[in-house]
């Protein structure tokens, strides 16, 4: 299934890419994003856990196909993982750093107000377990690929410039390795993550490519 996403995502990028080229005068725009997010787990395995903080940044291509539509690819860095609920002995938190890389599928009226959704492959690089100040590496025990989907909203001008956006975004699968033994149920601990950020965009314009007769 997470080939099957991760092949669509990028078959999708490269037809809606040379799409774009046909529209005459299509506005497009490119530029970089920063922000907030809170994260926590979601599944059977994670009840009561609490949210960690952290931040997200990137660089993103808009790309205009026929008005008012466009397709969104993105590279960010993003900080993710949880917090075990209040009351443990020993509460800990867990940090999972990721490269995100989102294609978002986007509405947006004359205005620059937006709504989007798409489909979001993530690469482990990091992950780090906090308990009491004391650090252990815990990389082994996630994948390394979280293969999930994005959804938000906010302003990002047409002409290039200041924008403001809200998303969402969750896995489809647990972030944990399956356990060694068979007789062991992996937990269902899924990312989830709200993020808040500012963009920055220059545009660029799309010339139509006219077929030889």
């Amino acid at each position: 299934m997470k080939k099957s996403l991760l092949s669509l995502a990028i078959a999708t990028l490269a037809v809606s890419g040379a799409h774009a080229q046909l529209h005459s005068r299509s506005n497009s725009f490119a530029g970089f994003k920063a922000g907030g997010s809170a994260a926590s787990f979601v599944g059977d395995g994670a009840k009561n856990m609490q949210y960690v903080y952290g931040f997200q940044a990137g660089l993103f291509a808009n790309l205009a196909l026929n008005r008012p539509f466009s397709i969104q690819p993105e590279l960010l860095y993003s900080m993710k993982g949880a917090k075990t609920p209040a009351g443990y002995i020993t509460q800990s938190s867990i940090w999972l750093n990721y490269i995100d890389v989102p294609v978002a599928f986007r509405a947006t009226t004359k205005d620059g107000l937006f709504l989007e959704a798409g489909p979001q492959v993530s690469f482990l690089i990091n992950a780090k377990s906090d308990a009491s100040g004391e650090k252990v590496s815990v990389k082994n025990s996630y994948k390394f690929v979280d293969v999930g989907f994005v959804l938000g909203a906010g302003y990002q001008p047409l002409k290039g410039g200041l924008g403001i956006g809200g998303r969402y975004n969750a896995g489809f699968g647990t972030a944990l390795k399956a356990a060694t033994d068979s007789r062991v149920v992996t937990p269902d601990l899924r990312n989830s993550a709200f993020q808040v950020y500012l963009t920055y965009s220059r545009p660029t314009i799309h010339k139509r490519t006219k077929k030889k007769e």
